[in-house]
C-alpha cells in the first residue's frame, strides 16, 4: 500500500509559503519557492534525437526528448562496465593494484588489430586495474574494457550477463548488454534516461573513483592518452563519456557543477548535414548543442532551499516497531533543495511524502524509505529521496499484535 501525506501551499514572490497538512493539522515553514518546469523539446533548437537533462540533487527533469526510446549507446555503455568494476573495488574483491591479463580476445577484438580506439595493450601482458580504469574513462579504450570484463568473469559474454543483472538492480529498466565495449550488436541498447540514472548512481555511490572521468590525460607504456569529453576542461565539466556510431550519430553523457548545482546531460543522435568530413562535423555539432543545453539548464533555473541541513522533513508510520513513527530527512541530513524557473511567478504547489506503508521493522538508520514529491500544476514532479533518521527494531509480540489491530481499525490515524 502506498501512503501519501500531502501538504498544499501557496508560494509567494518572497519565497515564503503556508502549508496545510491533508490530515488536518497545520504547520508553517519558511521556505523558498517550490516549483520547476520541464521544457518541451520544441522550446530548444537541437539536432539531437535523444535528450535528457536532469538536476542531480532534486532529480528534476529539465529537458526530455525521446528519453525512453532505445538506441545503440556505443562507448557510453562503458559506464556500465566501470560500474561493475567500481562495485567490486568497493566490496574489496578487487584492488587498484591488482593486474588483469590481456587475452587474445581482448587484443584482437578491442586492441590494435581491431582498428578501434584502444590502449594498444600487448598480448599476454598484465595491466593494473587503475590503468584500465583510466583507459576506459579517459580514452574509451575497447581493449581495456574487455580486459576488465575478463578479469572479473571467465568470458566477456558472462560479464555481459552480469551487466544485465546489475542494471536491473540499480533501476535501468530499458537497458540490455551483450558486450563490455559498446560495439553495436543486436541487444546492446540503452535509453537517455537510463544513462542519466547510471551516471547519477556512479557519482553518488563511487565518489572515490569519479575523479578518473575528469582527468585531462594519462600516460601508459610511453603513450599519452587525452580525455575525449568536450565538456571537460575549459567548459568546467567533470565527466562522463562520449559515444558515436554510424547508425545513430554522435552522443555524450556529461556532468557539471555550477553555483552548488550539478546537472547531468545525455544527448545522442546528432548528425552532420555535411557529406565531407561528416564524422568530424557531427562531433562539433554535438559539442555545440551539449554546451548550449547545459548553459540553458544553469541559466534558466535556480535552486532553492526547502529544508535546512539537519532538519526533519516529516514522518512515516511504522507497524509493529518500538516507535510508531519514523522521522524522515534527506541523505546524511543534507539540506533539501528544489528548482524554480528564474522567471516564475506565484503558483500553488503540492508537496507530498510518499512511501509504501506502513513501514515494516526492522528499519536501519540511513535506509531510504520514502520520497518527497514536489508538484505544481502543469509540471512534472521533483522526487527527492528521504531516509530513516534512526534504527527502529521490532517490538514485543504483544505490542506487534496490538499495533496491527490498531492500524486495521483506525488506519493512518494511529
Amino acid at each position: 500500500m502506498q501512503n501519501e501525506i500531502i501538504l498544499w501551499g501557496a508560494v509567494s514572490q518572497t519565497g515564503r509559503a503556508f502549508w496545510k497538512c491533508a490530515l488536518g493539522s497545520a504547520v508553517f515553514l519558511s521556505v523558498m519557492a517550490l516549483q520547476f518546469s520541464v521544457a518541451s523539446a520544441k522550446d530548444i533548437k537541437t539536432r539531437a534525437k535523444y535528450i535528457y537533462l536532469m538536476d542531480a540533487d532534486t532529480n528534476s527533469v529539465l529537458l526530455s526528448k525521446n528519453a525512453n526510446k532505445k538506441f545503440a549507446p556505443a562507448s557510453m555503455s562503458k559506464l556500465m562496465t566501470l560500474e561493475i568494476l567500481f562495485q567490486a573495488l568497493k566490496a574489496g574483491s578487487v584492488t587498484l593494484e591488482d593486474e588483469f591479463m590481456v587475452s587474445e580476445h581482448a587484443w584482437r577484438t578491442g586492441g590494435g588489430p581491431s582498428g578501434a580506439v584502444s590502449m594498444l595493450l600487448p598480448l599476454n601482458t598484465f595491466v593494473k586495474v587503475e590503468d584500465l580504469i583510466k583507459g576506459v574513462a579517459i580514452n574509451s579504450a575497447n581493449d581495456a574494457a574487455i580486459v576488465i570484463a575478463e578479469g572479473l568473469e571467465p568470458t566477456e559474454d558472462a560479464f555481459a550477463e552480469r551487466m544485465n543483472k546489475r542494471a536491473k538492480e540499480i533501476g535501468l529498466t530499458r537497458s540490455s548488454f551483450v558486450n563490455a565495449t559498446g560495439f553495436d550488436k543486436p541487444g546492446q541498447r540503452m535509453t537517455a534516461r537510463d544513462l542519466a540514472i547510471l551516471s547519477l548512481h556512479l557519482i553518488k555511490e563511487y565518489p572515490q573513483y569519479y575523479h578518473y572521468f575528469s582527468m585531462k590525460k594519462f600516460k601508459h607504456r610511453r603513450r599519452v592518452y587525452y580525455n575525449r569529453n568536450p565538456l571537460n576542461g575549459a567548459f568546467g565539466g567533470d565527466g562522463l563519456k562520449t559515444g558515436s556510431n554510424k547508425g545513430f550519430g554522435h552522443g555524450l553523457v556529461a556532468s557539471k557543477v555550477s553555483d552548488r548545482r550539478r546537472l547531468i546531460l545525455v544527448i545522442h543522435g546528432v548528425k552532420s548535414k555535411r557529406k565531407r568530413r561528416s564524422n568530424y562535423a557531427g562531433k562539433l555539432a554535438r559539442n555545440k548543442e551539449a554546451k548550449a543545453i547545459m548553459r540553458w539548464g544553469f541559466s534558466d533555473f535556480r535552486s532553492y532551499k526547502v529544508f535546512e541541513q539537519n532538519q526533519t522533513v516529516g514522518e512515516a508510520r511504522v507497524l509493529g516497531g518500538e516507535k510508531m513513527y519514523m522521522p524522515l530527512a534527506a541523505k546524511n541530513w543534507d539540506e533539501v533543495r528544489v528548482l524554480l524557473p528564474r522567471d516564475s511567478q506565484q503558483k500553488k504547489v503540492k508537496v507530498s511524502i510518499i512511501y509504501k506503508g506502513p513501514l515494516r521493522t526492522p528499519i536501519q538508520q540511513g535506509e531510504q524509505v520514502a520520497f518527497l514529491k514536489v508538484k505544481a500544476k502543469g509540471t512534472s514532479a521533483s522526487m527527492i529521496p528521504l531516509y530513516a533518521t534512526e534504527t527502529i527494531k521490532s517490538a514485543s509480540p504483544a505490542w506487534r499484535g496490538f499495533d496491527t489491530l490498531l492500524f486495521r481499525a483506525f488506519g493512518w490515524l494511529f
